[in-house]
């Protein structure tokens, strides 16, 4: 192989490293790893025995506020990147966990940061419907980040 041979394969080796760099699958996968992580997180610190319910709490909503906030973002340079390299299937799933991500953030969260504060206070409240529904939309967020990765990596 002549010199100007290996200058192509590794202009070749460049272009592909910069297509799955700016494919959306990378944030998405990025994305969906932050999210599990919460996911652990949040129920492991209230495992430890010097925990109380309201400071639990309080880390919890300074956690899930800069984790929504990690997200959004995460989210904008998904969004970003399929604008730059249109493809419909993961479009659909971008969509999907696009929709996802505004409900949480801006639906669900505040009301359950408005539960934290009351439990911080000192009030005992029952079990929220809206926690779990918190906790099955972020299964389905996950799902549809993993499944927007998969599909842009295949149409890529």
């Amino acid at each position: 192989m002549g010199h100007g041979a290996g200058k192509a394969a590794l202009k070749s080796v460049d272009e592909e490293i910069m297509i799955t760099l700016l494919n959306v699958a990378a944030p998405c996968l990025v994305w969906a790893g932050v999210t599990i992580g919460v996911c652990v997180e949040a129920p492991a610190k209230f495992r430890a025995k010097t925990m109380t319910k309201a400071v639990g709490m309080d880390v919890g909503v300074q956690v899930f506020t800069a984790i929504g906030q990690t997200e959004l973002v995460l989210n904008g340079v998904a969004v970003g990147l399929m604008a730059l390299n249109f493809e419909p299937v993961p479009a659909g799933f971008l969509a999907v966990a696009t929709a996802l991500q505004l409900i949480l953030h801006f639906g669900l969260r505040p009301v359950l940061n408005r539960r934290a504060e009351m439990v911080m206070a000192g009030k005992e409240l029952p079990k929220s419907r809206v926690h779990s529904a918190f906790g099955v939309l972020t299964l389905l967020k996950i799902g549809a980040c993993l499944a927007t990765a998969h599909t842009a990596f295949l149409a890529g």
